[in-house]
């Protein structure tokens, strides 16, 4: 009987041991998930979309042309909820705005308008700089001015 309070002792630290491993592990599984929850609600953050614009600013209306002889025939009008394409050789299309997004950067605007097209969901993206003239994202070497 002499080794019943040695186990006993044993026992008991051993119990220790377990309930220490089980609360680092807890603290740990907690501070993981606090974590976790943490980048995803930054992740949330900062990839949503800009707000959409219910009013388009008056800077954008208008009747969009360029000076560049490669874009002769074409040009572009924003409207408050329309957008009109002219592509070439008398072709024009008009199309319903669904969003606008803007986004206010360094020494410009971005936007984004998306719009409906007969190829389905469209988007037109472009940059607004303090001058007054416009460059699409693509192509952005051609600068657009209102007329």
């Amino acid at each position: 009987m002499s080794n019943a309070p040695e186990t006993d002792r044993r026992d008991s630290k051993e119990r220790r041991i377990d309930i220490v491993r089980r609360n680092r592990r807890r603290r740990f599984l907690r501070g993981a998930g606090i974590a976790l929850v943490a980048m995803l609600a930054v992740r949330a953050w900062v990839d949503r979309p800009p707000p959409s614009l219910d009013v388009l600013p008056p800077s954008l209306l208008g009747n969009w042309m360029t000076d560049d002889e490669r874009y002769a025939d074409r040009a572009f009008v924003i409207g408050q909820d329309e957008l009109q394409l002219h592509v070439g050789d008398s072709i024009e299309t008009y199309h319903s705005m669904v969003s606008v997004q803007e986004v206010v950067e360094a020494d410009h605007w971005a936007y984004e308008i998306n719009y409906n097209s007969p190829d389905g969901p469209a988007a037109m993206e472009f940059f607004l700089h303090a001058d007054g003239a416009l460059r699409l994202k693509n192509p952005n070497d051609v600068a657009w001015t209102r007329r």
